[in-house]
């Protein structure tokens, strides 16, 4: 191989014929559909066996908004990892941390 060739072909393929395109278009269509029959197959089975009793339970989420919301977050709490909060006590209160009233609701929150 010579120095001046790349390693890989390029995008460009000029040199494959019409008929080389139609096969290999051919033989992606024939892979693609079951393929992708497959997956959702696994992943329904994954979802439905794996998942356990918390997934197959999330129909009982319906109804009430506050009582869905209770009983997700008793099972998988909410941490926020954003800054968004110590920004608007800057801006909000100049950085002084002694006017933050924390017993009371705070402004954007």
């Amino acid at each position: 191989m010579s120095e001046q060739r790349p390693l890989l072909d390029s995008d460009n393929r000029s040199d494959e014929t019409s008929e080389g395109v139609e096969e290999r278009r051919r033989v992606q269509r024939l892979f693609t559909g079951p393929l992708l029959i497959l997956v959702l197959i696994v992943m329904m089975i994954l979802v439905i066996f794996v998942g356990g009793k918390d997934i197959r339970n999330l129909w009982l989420l319906r109804g009430d908004p506050l009582t869905a919301a209770r009983r997700v977050l008793s099972q998988w709490p909410v941490i926020d990892g954003h800054i968004d909060l110590p920004v608007l006590y800057r801006y909000g209160y100049a950085n002084n941390v002694s006017a933050i009233n924390l017993n009371e609701p705070t402004q954007g929150h």
